[in-house]
């Protein structure tokens, strides 16, 4: 419609601002994270020289060690909300009904499905509410380990 057309247009003038503040946003997560990857309780997303990530989300990767679903209830307990960060094909319905795929085909998959966590990232994300979400993971984390 055109009313979905100007907010589109009124959107690509924000783009670039909107992206610098997710990277901005994604950077502050990984300096608040650098402990607990050094720990090897989890990886920040990585990002090769020469390419531009927009973010649109930040997805951790959690040590095998940690119950990904534990987690992010406590997390949701106290108010910060977090999704699932990867999924697997082979576990969707349509494909475990129509395709037998052997889990040792996709091992790598099964554990990004199983062991992923996007923590909240939208461009109006304080510092102040990154600093909650980091405390609070660390202390969920400790609580949700295996």
């Amino acid at each position: 419609s055109d009313i979905q057309a100007a907010v589109l247009l009124m959107q690509f003038k924000k783009i670039n601002m909107l992206i610098s503040q997710r990277i901005a946003l994604a950077k502050h997560y990984t300096f608040l994270l650098r402990d607990m990857e050094t720990q090897g309780l989890l990886k920040t997303p990585s990002v090769p020289s020469n390419y531009r990530h927009n973010f649109q989300s930040y997805v951790i990767l959690l040590s095998r060690k940690i119950k990904r679903e534990t987690l992010r209830s406590f997390l949701r307990s106290k108010g910060i909300e977090s999704q699932i960060g990867t999924y697997c094909i082979p576990r969707l319905q349509y494909y475990r009904k129509n395709l037998v795929i052997p889990k040792e085909a996709y091992q790598n998959a099964f554990f990004a499905y199983s062991h992923t966590l996007s923590l909240p990232l939208y461009h109006t994300l304080t510092i102040k509410e990154q600093i909650f979400i980091v405390k609070t993971l660390k202390k969920s984390i400790k609580k949700c380990a295996e």
